[in-house]
């Protein structure tokens, strides 16, 4: 009777310790980095903060036309250049008519004109903005372009017309992307002492502010 008890006893003590043995862990849900990243917001950038590549943000697209959100202005200017070589201008070279435009979002599809047009092989302002490499927190930024008509006067109105100014302009002629309708010797520029706006030969030496999209 009293070896019976005892392995009676025994019994359920080894069922006891068993039963716990084989008890599963609580789960523990892992973090997902992946998933983490993912719930990460964009960052939102306003007119005249610093930009990703180190410039200054100078257009949004509150409206959604465009498949970018911000143009960023490039930290410094290019040293005076031309918009086409003298021997390219003196050949009568140019981009096609029509294939430049002055809106905003067509900076881009001008300076890709402009290189790739078949009569042009010197065109420095172009050139220079599409060669451009800025690295900035330790990413290269290269989607430099020549900014049309209408985005250097945003640079202008957002940048460097404000009170103090932003953007490390100086009062002097710049160039930009969109060709003159007028004369195919003729490109637009604008005078960033006072904004004015004015078409002038190509081959004439004024300063560069690249721009981006993202």
């Amino acid at each position: 009777m009293g070896r019976l008890r005892r392995l009676e006893t025994f019994l359920i003590v080894f069922a006891i310790v068993a039963g716990c043995a084989f008890d599963p862990p609580p789960f523990d849900n892992p973090v997902d980095p992946i998933n983490q990243d993912d719930d990460t917001p964009e960052p939102v950038y306003a007119i005249g903060d610093v930009g990703p590549a180190g410039g200054w943000i100078f257009y949004v697209d509150e409206n959604d036309d465009f498949d970018w959100t911000y143009l960023e202005a490039a930290p410094e200017d290019a040293a005076s250049i031309e918009w086409l070589s003298v021997n390219e201008w003196l050949n009568g070279e140019s981009v096609e008519d029509g294939e430049t435009q002055t809106g905003i979002g067509f900076g881009a599809h001008n300076t890709d004109r402009i290189l790739h047009y078949k009569g042009v092989r010197d065109a420095p302002a172009a050139e220079f903005c599409d060669e451009l490499e800025i690295v900035h927190e330790g990413t290269t930024y290269s989607d430099w372009f020549l900014p049309s008509l209408d985005e250097l006067n945003a640079m202008y109105v957002n940048l460097h017309d404000q009170d103090p100014p932003i953007g490390g302009f100086t009062p002097d002629e710049y160039w930009g992307s969109s060709e003159s309708s007028a004369s195919e010797f003729l490109a637009w520029a604008q005078y960033f002492d006072n904004g004015l706006q004015f078409e002038d030969f190509k081959n004439v030496d004024f300063r560069v502010r690249a721009a981006r999209a993202f």
